[in-house]
């Protein structure tokens, strides 16, 4: 909020430790040392605790959780079953 750079990101210990530290009137450049690199940890190196997992507009269409192969599955069954209509 302070900052300018409004984002939507899912709530985790990162959040958290960056509202707590932004109420407390930290500066610009302690909120950037805080998330810097953040984007990565949670996108590249899976750690979704410390990780800045981006969430757009579209995270509210989210109904399950599945794996990569659960999602691929369930599309091509999907296809198959529009192609034998």
């Amino acid at each position: 909020m302070s900052t300018g750079h409004p984002i939507r990101v899912l709530r985790n210990q990162m959040t958290r430790e960056y509202l707590k530290k932004e109420k407390e009137g930290a500066s610009f450049e302690e909120l950037e040392m805080l998330t810097l690199g953040a984007l990565r940890k949670a996108v590249m190196d899976g750690d979704v605790v410390n990780g800045s997992g981006m969430a757009g507009q579209s995270v509210g269409l989210v109904k399950k959780e599945q794996t990569c192969a659960e999602i691929i599955e369930e599309l091509m069954s999907e296809e198959d079953a529009l192609l034998k209509r």
